[in-house]
């Protein structure tokens, strides 16, 4: 996606709910994280807007029931 067809509330949109929320997420549970010696990890994926071709396949060969 070229920066010349990205419309620019969509990318403050986008980069308010990347950064923001995990911003706002990771000071509400600090005082857990610290004590925990826990750790955010962050993952954001295109996938969320945009569909991949073949994902469901993954869910043939890995089924959610599986490990039970």
């Amino acid at each position: 996606m070229p920066l010349v067809d990205v419309y620019i509330d969509d990318a403050k949109r986008f980069y308010d709910m990347n950064v923001w929320s995990v911003l706002g997420l990771v000071q509400a549970v600090a005082p857990m994280l610290i004590k925990a010696k826990g750790v955010v990890v962050n993952h954001i994926s295109v996938a969320s807007v945009m569909p991949l071709a073949r994902a469901g396949e993954s869910l043939v060969i890995f089924p959610p029931w599986r490990g039970m």
